[in-house]
C-alpha cells in the first residue's frame, strides 16, 4: 500500500512457517547448568528481573554486584562465564 500525501509507505510481510520448525526439541537444548554469571545493576528491581530471567536457563551461579568496586572486587575473584552490567551506573 501506498499513499505518499498522508503516510508514506506502509508494507505487510506474511510467511507461514512449518509448525515442525516451531517446536523445540530437548535434544537441542543447550545446559547452562555449569554457568556462572555475575548481574552489575544498581537497581533492585531490575536486579530481581535479571536474576529471573537468568534462572529460567538454569544457570548454576548468579552473582549480584550493586556498586562497580563491589563488582570489580567479585571479578578479581571471579571465575564469571558472562557478564549484564548496568552501562549507565555511576
Amino acid at each position: 500500500q501506498s499513499d505518499v500525501e498522508l503516510n508514506g509507505t506502509r508494507a505487510f510481510i506474511s510467511h507461514a512457517i512449518r509448525e515442525s520448525l516451531l517446536e523445540v526439541s530437548s535434544e537441542n537444548s543447550v545446559d547452562y547448568s555449569h554457568v556462572t554469571a555475575l548481574v552489575v545493576e544498581d537497581n533492585e528491581i531490575n536486579q530481581v528481573v535479571i536474576e529471573s530471567m537468568l534462572a529460567e536457563f538454569n544457570i548454576k551461579s548468579i552473582s549480584l554486584a550493586d556498586v562497580g568496586e563491589q563488582a570489580l572486587g567479585q571479578c578479581e575473584i571471579g571465575g564469571f562465564d558472562f557478564s549484564f552490567r548496568d552501562m549507565q551506573m555511576p
